[in-house]
């Protein structure tokens, strides 16, 4: 492998524009699939989060004649669901709202999206805080709701992370409300809030139904699966219709995994097609390299001959081709990396704000180790990609003929035969009649009898070498008597023996390599 590597690296040196335009084509590929990948991650398989997110349920109301449509709870429908369910560890309601948020101290009022959180919602979702405490059960009545926690995000950007601020009063919608806690970096549930305070509804509200103005989360016992979740529900859907037909008539209950409600069947859709298209994207820059690779193999028949006529196998060929189109992959995927990182941080930059609040995980989207690996495993499957093609269409010359060995073109398919030395045929003769462009080299020596051939470097005249047996294998052979009496062209393949067929060949040495010489009359040996 070593040595196919140096060999593809001393290539591309030699040939630095079609290097630069492969690698390139693919680092174009690699890199927006890459960054494609960093985003669908985060969305569609990063965990919340969250402790156990695995367990977190979104519990909400839907019509029967409404398939697959979810409505939010109504208060008193939540209250019988907390009273008679067996299935959830915690179950919690909370409520979008929005407050203003006073001035002072040279700050400008603003205006903050709160979320109104129920006594169980952060032991539900397994929250930690950052500074602070959560809200005691009394702080969820009416008149008592004077405290609020704030984000991370809205801490740092309005109060400039002051770790003091718990304990401080802040004016909020006119009323004096006391900070207890910072929520942690990456606690960000529902999505884009800013602070949250306790929930305290009068009484008669708690009753209401159907009046969907809630929503509810809650957390699985342990050993309790989303199925059996649904079918208590709806158990107790159908016993609320009973018990009360005017209002709970035609509603039923809809448990879904957090995640599914807030990815929502859009988003998931346009997620996977965008990655769909980056992956066509990534299949034209394939198409486009193997084809370059097409292209610079037609002008390598002459040294495909030469390594055809050395021995070389097919396979062996097919390896290095395949070498030097992985070098070109993982040479792209590097670059690739480098525009994955900013096409990540130009893809968050060109989304609105408003759009990417309510998309999970948003803020964790980055080029990771998970999207390396994802690189890595892209640029072998399209170095492999881009390399089958070349490979597959790579037809050497026989290894025998000047057409072949020159730089024009190669011979015909009935003369590519790429037996390695003392491979034997015994093929008719009258299918291999030689080739027009084959002419007979000036120089010839014989092979020993064992059929290796006498190389230039052996000992005193070839003539000698030959007499005496020297051969390709550094090793002397007993030589024998060579009778010329008959002709034996082309019929055993190249660098016949006269093991199989009882045939003892004359070869040429000419400039460009070794081959059969056409013009030779070989004896039949009895």
């Amino acid at each position: 492998m070593l040595p196919d590597l140096r060999l593809a690296l001393r290539t591309f040196i030699q040939k630095p524009g079609f290097a630069l335009i492969a690698v390139l084509t693919m680092a174009l590929g690699i890199g927006a699939t890459t960054a494609i990948f960093s985003v669908a991650d985060a969305i569609l398989w990063k965990s919340l989060p969250m402790p156990d997110p695995g367990r977190l349920v979104m519990v909400l109301e839907r019509r029967v004649e409404e398939h697959g449509g979810w409505i939010p709870v109504s208060p008193g429908n939540f209250v019988d669901w907390k009273q008679s369910n067996r299935s959830f560890q915690h179950l919690a309601a909370y409520q979008y709202s929005t407050a203003n948020l006073a001035g002072g101290d040279g700050l400008e009022p603003l205006r903050m999206e709160t979320c109104l959180t129920g006594e169980d919602f952060f032991p539900a979702l397994g929250a930690t805080l950052e500074l602070g405490r959560f809200f005691t059960p009394a702080e969820n009545q009416m008149g008592a709701d004077r405290e609020v926690i704030l984000s991370h995000k809205f801490w740092v950007r309005r109060f400039a992370a002051d770790r003091g601020i718990v304990g401080k009063n802040v004016q909020i919608d006119g009323r004096s409300v006391s900070v207890v806690g910072v929520m942690p970096a990456g606690f960000d549930f529902p999505p884009a809030m800013d602070a949250w305070m306790p929930l305290a509804l009068p009484p008669p509200v708690w009753r209401l139904r159907p009046a969907p103005i809630l929503f509810s989360v809650a957390r699985l016992s342990p050993g309790v699966p989303v199925e059996q979740a649904r079918t208590e529900m709806d158990a107790i859907a159908h016993r609320l219709e009973r018990q009360f037909p005017k209002t709970n008539t035609g509603w039923r209950t809809m448990v879904m995994p957090l995640r599914e409600f807030l990815m929502g069947g859009l988003l998931s859709q346009y997620t996977w097609l965008l990655l769909g298209v980056t992956g066509f994207v990534l299949l034209i820059a394939c198409a486009n390299v193997a084809n370059l690779q097409l292209a610079r193999a037609s002008g390598r028949v002459r040294e495909m001959s030469i390594r055809t006529a050395l021995g070389a196998t097919r396979s062996r060929l097919v390896l290095q081709l395949l070498t030097e189109s992985l070098v070109l992959s993982f040479a792209g995927a590097a670059i690739g990396v480098m525009f994955a990182l900013w096409g990540v941080d130009l893809f968050r930059w060109g989304i609105s704000a408003g759009f990417v609040q309510d998309i999970p995980n948003w803020d964790r989207i980055s080029v990771d180790a998970r999207a390396l690996a994802f690189t890595v495993a892209v640029a072998l499957a399209s170095g492999v990609l881009a390399g089958l093609a070349p490979a597959g269409a790579q037809r050497p010359g026989c290894g025998r003929c000047r057409a072949c060995l020159g730089a024009a073109g190669g011979c015909g398919p009935h003369d590519q035969r790429l037996g390695a030395l003392g491979e034997s045929r015994t093929e008719p003769a009258s299918r291999h009649a030689p080739h027009p462009a084959h002419e007979p080299a000036r120089t010839e020596i014989r092979r020993c009898p064992q059929g290796a051939a006498v190389p230039r470097s052996a000992p005193g005249s070839r003539k000698v070498a030959a007499r005496r047996g020297f051969c390709g294998d550094g090793q002397f052979h007993p030589p024998q008597r060579h009778q010329q009496r008959d002709s034996c062209i082309h019929h055993c393949g190249p660098f016949t023996t006269r093991a199989r067929c009882g045939h003892a060949l004359s070869i040429s040495v000419s400039q460009s390599g070794i081959f059969p010489h056409p013009a030779n009359r070989i004896a039949r040996r009895p």
